[in-house]
């Protein structure tokens, strides 16, 4: 079957080249090495240091669970620094491939500002720095620099042009839109100028110390990837049945332009066991699509199950189309019996969801969204007999409010498994 797909199904040739976020882990949901963080003197001396940077921030996050912080609020706690005095905490990424000025479309970024004791007044300067290597061992920072009140705006210099706004005086998030291209270029900066860094920068300063904190999410530099594969859509259906084979199927892209080698996995999942794995050899041309078949997966029990298909490829620009998901519902599962010594479980209207115990048990109950990602964990341990009712407020786990529409519940007591459909309507 494997064979037969590779065979029969052509790549499709598109025309034009797709955008992608050149950035990795974008949301800095993950806490590995894709972004670094720092802190230092822009002035002496450095043990008066007291700036924070977090790459991995679980403090506020406008989609998600985590941000990104730079933090310069807090004043060095020595009366005798000199008056130039400087602190600065960045976090920072270079880009896997290096792209020049012409691969860039935009940048769009969310972005909270704190400012120190809340006091617009006291906001330092914080903002957004491209590093491009101009050739030559020159290089120069593109800086996006927002300043308080009380600060003039920042000047240019021989390694570094300034694009100056005034600071928000709004502590919710707020989203910025530019256009690199549009914003530097004939600025010292040209089409073949290479981009390979991009920090989040925020600054403090003495006497009477201005800074501020700032966090920043969904941080994305769209432009046009050299190599990058993904998965389009999951074209097999959301149904298993008994006792009957069920074949995973995905559109795959190379969203690149060069030709590229890798490999498609398919897994399922059965809450943290995974029931199922293949993994096929696959190569596309640039900018072009095709269809992969894995081999059937035939179902031995009743559980819920999640499919996962990803792309497996060294080096690959862009992570957010590597990997989708799809929460899968067994149909053969036979309706639980009713009388009181049974475990039952139901959906009582839209959020209320109750089951019954005849004896005490382990209860795991969690709320899923349709890509499988898990979003809520309303029960997770000993739970005594008897008949219990629950209302889920439609909030995730870290107190956000989820968006409309269809989510699954997943219950788990003793060797009983069974997920239903919710619908939230706010």
């Amino acid at each position: 079957m494997k064979v037969a797909a590779m065979l029969l199904l052509l790549p499709l040739v598109l025309g034009a080249l797709e955008r992608v976020n050149l950035l990795k882990n974008a949301g800095f949901e993950r806490e590995d090495e894709t972004w670094h963080s720092y802190t230092g003197m822009t002035r002496p001396p450095v043990a008066y240091d007291s700036a924070k940077a977090n790459a991995h921030d679980p403090e506020r996050a406008f989609t998600g669970s985590f941000s990104a912080s730079v933090d310069t609020r807090a004043r060095p706690g020595d009366d005798n620094l000199p008056l130039m005095f400087f602190d600065s905490a960045v976090v920072i990424q270079g880009l896997q491939i290096p792209k020049t000025m012409s691969d860039l479309d935009s940048l769009i970024l969310r972005m909270k500002m704190i400012p120190r004791e809340l006091n617009y007044k006291l906001t330092f300067v914080f903002g957004v720095s491209l590093s491009f290597d101009l050739g030559e061992s020159f290089w120069k920072w593109c800086i996006y620099s927002f300043h308080g009140p009380a600060v003039n705006p920042g000047l240019d210099g021989t390694h570094r042009k300034v694009l100056n706004f005034d600071a928000p005086d709004d502590t919710s998030w707020l989203e910025y839109r530019r256009l690199p291209s549009t914003d530097w270029l004939g600025k010292g900066i040209r089409p073949t100028s290479v981009l390979d860094s991009i920090a989040v920068v925020s600054y403090g300063a003495h006497d009477y110390w201005l800074g501020q904190k700032v966090y920043w999410d969904d941080v994305r530099l769209m432009g046009y990837a050299d190599y990058d594969v993904g998965v389009k859509e999951i074209l097999s259906g959301d149904s298993l049945r008994e006792d009957t084979p069920y074949i995973p199927q995905a559109r795959i892209k190379n969203f690149g332009r060069g030709n590229a080698e890798f490999s498609v996995v398919a897994e399922i999942w059965d809450d943290e066991t995974q029931v199922y794995y293949d993994s096929l050899p696959w190569s596309l041309a640039g900018d072009t699509e095709d269809i992969v078949s894995f081999a059937d997966f035939t179902p031995d029990h009743p559980a819920p199950y999640i499919l996962t298909i990803r792309t497996v490829m060294e080096p690959d620009e862009c992570d957010e189309d590597d990997q989708l998901s799809k929460f899968l519902i067994y149909t053969g599962i036979a309706e639980p019996v009713t009388h009181p010594d049974a475990i039952t479980f139901e959906i009582e209207s839209l959020s209320t969801i109750r089951y019954s115990l005849p004896y005490a048990t382990h209860v795991s109950l969690k709320i899923y969204d349709v890509s499988g990602r898990l979003v809520s964990k309303l029960v997770d341990g000993e739970v005594a007999p008897g008949v219990h009712e629950l209302r889920w407020t439609g909030k995730d786990d870290v107190n956000r409010r989820c968006a409309s529409g269809v989510y699954f519940v997943r219950f788990t007591a003793d060797q009983y498994k069974a997920s239903k459909k919710m619908v939230l309507i706010k």
